[in-house]
Parts: C-alpha cells; structure tokens; sequence
C-alpha cells in the first residue's frame, strides 16, 4: 500500500511541469514578436529611403513625403528623414504586435547614387 503522503504529489508535479510549459511558450512568443517587429522595420525603412532617394530631384520635403507614405504603408512610422546631395537617410519605428511587452523597434536605412 501507498503512504497517505504520497497522494496527490502526481498532480502537483503534473501543475508544475505545465507552469514550466506555458512560460517557456510565452517566452518564445515575445522573442519571434520581437524579431518579427525588428524585421518589419527594417523593411520598412529600407523601402521609405528607396523612395526618398527616388524623389530626392524633387526636393527634400517631397522626398521625405514619399518616405513618410510608404513607411506608413508598410506598417511603421517615419521618424528621421534626411535628404543631402541625392542621399536619403531614415529612421522608421514599427510597433512590436505584443505592444504591451514591447517597446517599438527603430530600423535605419540610406540609399543614393551609386558612387
């Protein structure tokens, strides 16, 4: 026969192994939230210098207009912009979809003539 100490210590542990499971699980979710935000910036950014650059003949305020917009359309939010001699720098903050863990994450891009 079982000690009566014994009864119950399956369920316990069973509690236990599932808390472990379930925070693993959540911790994993805010990393890949994390790496896809940072990517999405990226991407973002990459694309609003592009159309800056495309647009720079056209003056630095129509530039970063057209950055602005494709940022904007690519999820992020155009925070820098710089146009100097063909050049086209900027900054793009894009909100991680965990927003309330995560802070938003800044991706930097510049693009230009080639030299």
């Amino acid at each position: 026969m079982s000690s009566r100490r014994d009864e119950g210590s399956g369920s316990v542990l069973l509690v236990v192994a599932m808390t472990v499971v379930v925070a693993v699980g959540a911790s994993v979710l805010v990393v890949l939230g994390g790496v896809d935000a940072r990517h999405r910036a990226q991407v973002s950014a990459d694309l609003a210098s592009i159309a800056a650059a495309a647009h720079a003949v056209e003056g630095s305020v129509m530039a970063c207009s057209q950055a602005r917009q494709v940022a904007a359309a690519n999820g992020g939010l155009l925070r820098l912009c710089d146009v100097v001699d063909g050049v086209a720098r900027v900054e793009v903050v894009v909100q991680s979809r965990i927003t309330w863990l995560l802070d938003g994450f800044v991706g930097r891009s510049r693009a230009g003539p080639s030299t």
